[in-house]
């Protein structure tokens, strides 16, 4: 994971490392079909500025994170795959919690008005490799 603070003066390590997991659990959605489609975009940017840490983060730092992380997902998604896990689970540590790993997975699934068995899918992997209890789904 790069080091390097994206974010000037908006935010600290903690916000960095809760967004880059809020944008690999979007992008491992938004990807899974070898597509991100551009609702799941907005929707990732409209889901980060409805959280109360990332709200003051500017648009186009939320679009260049998507877009970042997305690509590395559309380049090689298995190996963006194990990396981004070890982000969400780090960001998991720090406090973020499953409501809203699984929040932004169930977000990413209808943002483009269908509900996609492959998301779906992709969502229970999530679950499954985070060893989510059931309940918190």
């Amino acid at each position: 994971m790069a080091t390097d603070n994206l974010f000037g003066d908006f935010a600290n390590s903690w916000t960095e490392l809760h967004l880059n997991a809020l944008a690999a659990v979007f992008a491992m959605i938004a990807c899974c079909d070898h597509d991100a489609h551009p609702a799941e975009r907005a929707r990732f940017i409209e889901t980060a500025h409805n959280n109360p840490l990332l709200r003051n983060i500017p648009f186009e730092v939320l679009a260049d994170k998507f877009a970042s992380v997305s690509f590395e997902f559309l380049r090689d998604y298995e190996g963006a795959w194990k990396k981004y896990l070890s982000v969400i689970e780090d960001a998991r540590r720090s406090g973020l919690s499953a409501d809203e790993v699984i929040n932004a997975a169930q977000i990413a699934i209808v943002s483009d008005n269908k509900v996609h068995p492959t998301e779906e899918a992709v969502l229970l992997k999530l679950v499954k490799d985070l060893s989510l209890q059931y309940k918190d789904v």
